[in-house]
């Protein structure tokens, strides 16, 4: 039996485990609420049952997607390794993409028109809604 599966992917093996774990604890408190009729022998299911299982699941969940950024970042390091070492590199921009291009000169305050300038300029249809 192989057991380096279980070493690397440790995380995602007790996620699910500690998620069954929780479903089984609320399927439990579940079962013992239903055959209670006393609000005070509820109270010991639902504390013991839903609260525990509802720990249960959330800390299966976080260990689920701690893996998965795990993994992301792995990724994200191989990439860097590989564009570090000259084995990846950057897209060379085009030809075209590569001309200076003029920026626009930004206009002066004094040059900027009034408000009813604009509306005066504006379509008709849109008059109304201003």
């Amino acid at each position: 039996m192989d057991l380096s599966w279980l070493r690397s992917q440790w995380d995602r093996v007790l996620a699910i485990g500690l998620t069954v774990a929780g479903a089984v604890c609320l399927l439990a408190g579940y079962a013992g609420v239903a055959d209670s009729q006393l609000l005070a022998e509820q109270t010991r299911y639902i504390t013991s049952g839903g609260l525990g299982g509802l720990f249960l699941l959330a800390l299966g969940v976080t260990l689920w997607v701690s893996a998965d950024l795990r993994d992301e970042w792995r990724k994200l390091d191989r990439i860097e390794r590989m564009l570090a070492g000259g084995v990846l590199r950057w897209a060379e921009p085009p030809a075209a993409a590569r001309t200076d291009r003029e920026i626009p000169e930004i206009p002066e305050i004094s040059e900027v028109p009034e408000i009813s300038e604009v509306r005066d300029r504006t379509p008709v249809a849109f008059r109304e809604l201003a």
